[in-house]
């Protein structure tokens, strides 16, 4: 194998975006549907009340139309039913026996109620060859020391991603989040690792705690490449240049592990969203977050992610809203590498109406990002009846910088307010803490203080 080669793999990552690829998703698709049909209770019974049969679907417009769409909510039911009726909780929506079933995932469940993933040895081999395509265009190849700090543990990007840079060929050194910074920067250093996986709010946690409790620069570290996912971040561009500058070496983005989903930015200067590399081994649509209507994958495009698995065997996400609210960009990307393009621009749980304006958590973080060092990158939206609708003005709670004087606050939020009009549309009623007194996440950042609760 090549390691100067274009793409992972050749034959299908060159296929992507074609008439023949799409021939191909609908050929799966139409296997898939009677898969789950015929080996899942939960399929079956939403098929039938959607009075639709697999011999229905002959087209991709047959299937974006008649099939019904799964959420997180109808897996958690389907979880629930299996549990009470079959005695376990991986859902009726499951097409195989437990037995078959050789490794389990979960979503956090900061609901309280985890969501699982189920693997067979088949869709373990979806995940070895989806991730492998994400690091080959990432720069990363076999024999690269690589820190996994994710958290480990039963999460989607945990111990699966982790056997994934093992199937690579990669050194996996599975410092996990979990540890501590601490503990990663260490492992990094002794490691030698060429590079690292975690969130973008943990990669710049790094970069304080390493400067401030170890008298570390993280330049040191001698990362080759940083990829990251999970959360927005690596789209934003203050956010970018601040760890690109930090550690002296690329900043990548990435979607997916599970399901046979894979995107990755690429090397363009300018961030031009995560190419999907995955055609054929996963389907996505996006749709009207409001009417779920489906729309046309074209440039600009804007609307919830909804992913179809196309080799998944355990429990294939059939039409699966996963809450993203994505931008979609089909022209040719200045790389010159294969795959349509998307930026995630929130979550559609996250999602707020302020008179009308929908605002993301991420877009505010990208206007305040201008503005550090005078505040600091953290902040809180205050919340005080349950959202998505908000009555005006939005509360922000910033952190104002460490160098920042009492006296510069009126001037600096008023400079503030007005950036969030212009870019937002939407104007803030702002509240200043002092340096260093929010809390501080080594997971994924909680941007809601919610005073109802």
């Amino acid at each position: 194998m090549s390691q100067d080669r274009r793409y992972y793999n050749e034959k299908m990552e060159r296929m992507l975006q074609s008439k023949e690829m799409a021939d191909l998703q609908c050929a799966k698709i139409r296997k898939q549907v009677r898969y789950v049909y015929e080996n899942s209770p939960y399929y079956r019974s939403r098929f039938e009340e959607a009075g639709v049969e697999p011999d229905d679907i002959r087209t991709l417009e047959d299937f974006r139309r008649r099939i019904p769409l799964f959420d997180k909510k109808a897996h958690q039911a389907s979880q629930m039913e299996s549990f009470v009726t079959q005695g376990h909780g991986f859902g009726t929506h499951l097409c195989v026996k437990p037995e078959q079933i050789r490794l389990v995932g979960a979503t956090s469940g900061t609901t309280g109620e985890p969501t699982f993933y189920t693997f067979t040895d088949k869709d373990l081999g979806v995940v070895y060859e989806s991730v492998a395509r994400g690091l080959w265009r990432m720069g990363a190849r076999p024999g690269d020391r690589i820190v996994h700090a994710f958290a480990l543990g039963m999460f989607a990007a945990g111990v699966p991603l982790v056997q994934a840079l093992e199937h690579f060929g990669a050194l996996a050194i599975p410092a996990g989040m979990n540890l501590g910074t601490e503990k990663v920067v260490l492992m990094s250093r002794i490691g030698g690792a060429s590079g690292i996986l975690s969130t973008p709010s943990f990669i710049e946690h790094m970069i304080e705690k390493a400067r401030d409790s170890m008298g570390i620069d993280v330049r040191d570290l001698g990362f080759k490449r940083i990829m990251v996912g999970g959360e927005p971040g690596a789209g934003l561009p203050e956010v970018r240049r601040k760890i690109e500058g930090a550690f002296q070496c690329p900043l990548y983005d990435l979607i997916g592990v599970v399901w046979g989903i894979m995107g990755c930015s690429c090397d363009c200067e300018e961030y031009q969203g995560m190419h999907f590399l995955t055609e054929d081994l996963a389907y996505i649509e996006v749709i009207d977050p409001e009417s779920g209507e489906p729309l046309p994958l074209e440039e600009g495009v804007e609307g919830t992610a909804v992913i179809t698995a196309l080799e998944w065997e355990a429990g294939p996400p059939i039409r699966y809203s996963i809450g993203d609210v994505v931008r979609v960009h089909t022209a040719p990307c200045p790389c010159g590498k294969s795959g349509y393009r998307m930026r995630v621009i929130g979550r559609s749980d996250d999602m707020l109406k302020v008179k009308g304006v929908i605002v993301y958590p991420a877009a505010i973080r990208s206007v305040l990002e201008q503005f550090v060092p005078r505040i600091t990158s953290e902040f809180r939206i205050v919340l005080e009846a349950p959202p998505p609708r908000v009555i005006p003005p939005l509360k922000l709670k910033l952190e104002q910088g460490r160098d920042t004087p009492a006296e510069a606050l009126p001037v600096l939020a008023e400079e503030i307010r007005t950036a969030m009009h212009n870019r937002l549309q939407c104007t803030p009623e702002i509240r200043f803490v002092p340096y260093r007194s929010l809390p501080r996440s080594e997971h994924k950042t909680n941007y809601f203080e919610k005073l109802y609760e």
